[in-house]
């Protein structure tokens, strides 16, 4: 085993013979927790610099101040989980986790071998994906990936301060919605990529306005098209129309 300083964190490799299953059940995080690009890159800024890990509320979360973005945690309950030689105790309380050492270490590492396949019967858990535990002295956050023939437990000190609370910022806690609609993703994706090149206002924001389905007529209770806008001119903004996958309104 060899050890060496990667940035603000601790790496360590070992090759050994499988490892031990994990005694007790434990964070499992995967490409879907690389939340980097919703923290905020200012490293001044501790708590939101940061992948807030919340055992309690069972979600990892970041933002900017602008954007959140909360994902479920996924866990190793009822399925054995590798136990590298790094890994610590169970993570029990919220821990912010430094959001580029978080990616990299979602990026990086032992890929999936065929060992791995074959040991866990193709359980996409492993693929790709970090153990997440705890140690107490001194306070680390660990990180482990092993593909049973390679294992590497990168380790770093959480971030001090606390998340902002947004349990009671969510509207949809206390109140109903007036519409919802959904869009495709691959169609929104390229509206934004759209507006961001060519829209004139400051933020580069699209404005999406919602109206309510006919209450008479042949067009009547279907869903009208989602109009979109942004600055294009002083005299005329670029304007269209997308159609929703689902519309409701009350």
């Amino acid at each position: 085993m060899f050890d060496h300083d990667e940035q603000d964190g601790q790496t360590a490799r070992s090759e050994t013979e499988t490892p031990a299953i994990a005694e007790t059940p434990a964070i499992v995080l995967g490409p879907e927790h690389d939340l980097e690009k919703f923290a905020s890159p200012d490293a001044q800024r501790y708590a939101l610099n940061a992948v807030h890990i919340d055992p309690v509320h069972d979600v990892a979360e970041a933002t900017d101040g602008k954007i959140l973005v909360r994902v479920p945690l996924r866990h190793s309950n009822g399925t054995p989980f590798p136990r590298t030689p790094g890994a610590a105790g169970p993570v029990d309380k919220p821990v912010l986790v430094p959001a580029k050492f978080l990616a990299e270490a979602l990026r990086q590492g032992p890929k999936t071998a065929k060992s791995l396949r074959k040991w866990n019967g193709e359980d996409p858990l492993y693929a790709n994906t970090v153990r997440v535990t705890l140690s107490e002295k001194p306070l680390a956050v660990v990180l482990s990936r092993t593909n049973l023939e390679e294992h590497q437990d990168r380790s770093v000190a959480p971030h001090e301060g606390k998340f902002p609370d947004v349990e009671d910022v969510f509207p949809g806690r206390t109140r109903k919605p007036v519409a919802q609609f959904r869009l495709a993703a691959g169609l929104l994706k390229t509206l934004a990529d759209y507006a961001a090149k060519h829209s004139t206002d400051e933020y580069r924001s699209i404005e999406f306005s919602v109206y309510a389905p006919d209450e008479d007529g042949p067009s009547k209770g279907l869903a009208h098209p989602v109009e979109w806008r942004f600055g294009f001119n002083a005299e005329r903004p670029v304007v269209g129309l997308v159609m929703p996958v689902v519309m409701t309104n009350d």
